[in-house]
């Protein structure tokens, strides 16, 4: 079903019932489409409020919030089991290795989704030379943005690196750019990527799309400077129109060093710390035949590789890699490593030494992206929904996750 506004004078986000109308969880009128799609499936919406008794009843913790969080998973339209469990996860029985072994799957089917090639731009932050209130259509399409300057632009904020497969622009009546350059922010700086002459057009002479391919760099922003318009027909007034850019790809996400200055344990006691403090001039010494590291990792974290930098680059014996989720082995991979490339979630990681009389080694960086507790339930969401895109369902959303920010747990900050 997709629902509309009849009278339509606020928006969804202000829009809500009249007085004397029966409502559903709140007054706003998002809240209606969330409700029909919860009872889409009456069976799934029944047991998980039969799920939200049971869990009442458990005085621990820990048993109410795996109740809860498994509703979530059959009936995340279910709104009032995220207030409940947000009181269940606050206590202090719910611990760490609690929350990893719940909050991986959701995470590594985050990571899966991510992968699929979509329109990463829709829904992003849109800046222009011009017309400010309505650059947001850039991105969403179903209308147009104009500008009366000789020279404009338009930016998209894609919200972190993401690979580009293809751009895509449509143009407004006849009002296009006949002289443009697309611009790339690659590592935090702004390059020339493409231009007009890279531009293969589509459809008719009015309202034409003009298609650009990707380019092999990680890109966070594009910007589209724009000259030689065209006067339009209608109103006389706008050199440039576009009724949206769609820009097919795939959301890579931020990656840094998540082990510097981290939490670590070795078999040498108290030693270990200049192994993540990011100074290549210190170093760690084992002579112990079986040795291990564990550093604690922010979070839970996709990690992307792990570097171990022996000194004087020998490495020494064999080493076994560890990504461990909720306190045990969920990935592991065996040889000698200087560099790892292994992906995989992991809340610590795990290296054991072996077959050699000693080691030494001057750092080991881990690169990847962490998250709490609440990100990951944050993530889970619009998982749940059919349309999550939608401007009714992105309100219940963006009040579910408000919710879930106010969520207190040892994993959640």
């Amino acid at each position: 079903t997709n629902w509309y506004l009849d009278n339509d004078i606020s928006g969804w986000a202000e829009s809500t019932t009249h007085t004397g109308i029966q409502y559903t969880w709140k007054i706003q009128a998002p809240f209606f489409p969330m409700m029909n799609e919860a009872q889409l499936k009456p069976d799934a919406y029944r047991l998980t409020e039969k799920m939200r008794v049971l869990a009442g009843s458990f005085s621990n913790s820990k048993y109410r919030f795996m109740i809860l969080e498994d509703a979530t998973t059959v009936c995340p339209q279910n709104y009032d089991l995220w207030y409940d469990m947000s009181t269940a996860i606050s206590e202090e029985t719910i611990d760490n290795d609690l929350l990893e072994n719940t909050l991986s799957p959701i995470l590594l089917q985050h990571e899966d989704n991510r992968q699929e090639i979509t329109n990463i731009a829709k829904g992003k932050l849109v800046t222009a030379s011009a017309f400010q209130d309505d650059a947001y259509r850039v991105a969403e399409g179903g209308s147009e943005w104009w500008s009366d300057d000789t020279v404009a632009w338009v930016e998209i904020d894609l919200g972190g690196p993401c690979k580009i497969n293809e751009l895509r622009i449509h143009w407004w009546g006849t009002s296009y750019s006949n002289d443009y350059d697309l611009l790339a922010e690659i590592d935090g700086e702004f390059i020339q990527v493409k231009t007009e002459d890279d531009e293969e057009r589509e459809n008719s002479y009015y309202n034409p799309w003009g298609v650009l391919q990707g380019w092999d760099k990680m890109t966070s922003k594009v910007r589209l400077n724009m000259r030689d318009g065209s006067i339009d027909p209608w109103y006389g007034k706008y050199y440039f129109g576009i009724r949206q850019i769609v820009i097919t790809g795939i959301e890579v996400g931020e990656m840094e060093v998540i082990s510097l200055n981290r939490q670590i344990v070795t078999n040498s006691g108290d030693t270990g710390q200049e192994l993540v403090d990011g100074d290549f001039s210190t170093y760690w010494t084992s002579t112990d035949r079986s040795s291990w590291i564990k550093i604690d990792l922010d979070g839970l974290c996709v990690m992307d590789n792990v570097e171990i930098y022996w000194l004087n680059d020998d490495i020494k014996g064999r080493q076994r890699i560890q990504y461990l989720v909720g306190g045990k082995t969920n990935m592991q991979k065996k040889g000698q490593f200087g560099i790892l490339h292994f992906q995989g979630v992991a809340g610590d990681l795990h290296i054991k030494l072996q077959k050699s009389n000693s080691y030494i080694i001057q750092e080991i960086t881990a690169v990847g992206s962490c998250y709490n507790a609440r990100d990951i339930l944050k993530m889970k969401v619009p998982m749940g929904f059919l349309t999550p895109e939608t401007t009714y369902n992105s309100y219940v959303i963006d009040d579910i996750s408000g919710i879930i920010e106010d969520f207190k747990c040892q994993l959640c900050s």
